[in-house]
Parts: C-alpha cells; sequence; structure tokens
C-alpha cells in the first residue's frame, strides 16, 4: 500500500529566524494548476468542482532535477523538480489512498 505523507509545513519556532515568509500550511510548489486544456484532456471541467473539495489525484511524474547546495551560514539546501508526465485527477469516488490515509490519522501517533 502506498504510504501518503501530509505535506503541512510545522509550525515555526519563534526562536528561529525566517528563511522565506509563509502563510499558507502548503509550499507554493505543491500546488499543480490544470487550465482548460489539461482539464479537457481529463475529461472534466472547472463546473465540476468546487474550492476547498478534496479530489483524489494519481501521477506519475520524471525528475527533471536534483540539487544540493550549502549557503554561508552551512546550512544544506536539498531539493529535487518532478515533472509530471501522467495525470489522473478523481472526483466524487473515496480512493483507496484516501480510506488509508484516514484510517492512518486515527490509529495513536497518526501520519508518519
Amino acid at each position: 500500500m502506498i504510504k501518503l505523507v501530509d505535506m503541512k509545513r510545522p509550525p515555526r519556532q519563534k526562536k528561529e529566524k525566517p528563511i522565506s515568509v509563509y502563510s499558507e500550511p502548503y509550499f507554493y510548489g505543491l500546488r499543480i494548476t490544470l487550465e482548460e486544456q489539461e482539464l479537457k484532456k481529463l475529461g472534466l471541467n472547472v463546473n465540476d468542482f468546487k474550492v476547498k473539495e478534496i479530489v483524489n489525484i494519481i501521477a506519475e511524474a520524471r525528475v527533471e532535477n536534483i540539487e544540493s547546495s550549502m549557503n554561508a551560514s552551512g546550512r544544506n539546501n536539498q531539493s529535487i523538480s518532478l515533472q509530471i508526465i501522467k495525470l489522473s485527477v478523481q472526483k466524487g469516488k473515496r480512493s483507496k489512498f484516501r480510506e488509508y490515509y484516514e484510517k492512518q490519522k486515527e490509529r495513536p501517533g497518526g501520519i508518519l
């Protein structure tokens, strides 16, 4: 079974210096935008969705870039860039992934 990980950012500690200013709980780089052409390919329409509605996506992505660098203060930064090449968006169905995720949230210790 595939493990889903909650990507919500942890609250910043008061003593930490901000590296970036963010007010959203999720990093903007985790957001994907589907425009009219992509929606049409998927057989979807913007009128099929509501803001804050949860949908299931399954994607295949290609690694485009791998970076590792150290800044002047000695902090090591690492990242990868993924290009989504295949995508499925499921609306109105409870996927096996979602069921698994909900069960994991309910158990002691929650999502790892």
